[in-house]
């Protein structure tokens, strides 16, 4: 994710990436917690599958990286 950010603007990338690993890891165990007590171990496993696959669109979203070419 933050290659696709402009050079300067790289701190704030591995700021965001960071902060939400870290939000994320904190919140899943309860989070998934409740939708097993709830619904069941296997509507955990669909629940994850489904956030997963959810993530993937965002990859037509990215930036081709800027084409480096040799020096003679």
């Amino acid at each position: 994710m933050v290659p696709t950010f402009d050079r300067g603007r790289h701190s704030r990338g591995y700021a965001l990436y960071y902060t939400s690993n870290f939000l994320a890891g904190a919140a899943a165990p309860y989070l998934f917690g409740l939708v097993g007590d709830a619904y069941g171990l296997a509507a955990v496993y669909y629940a994850a599958g489904a956030l997963m696959l959810g993530g993937l669109p965002l990859v037509f979203f990215l930036r081709d990286p800027p084409s480096v070419s040799p020096s003679a």
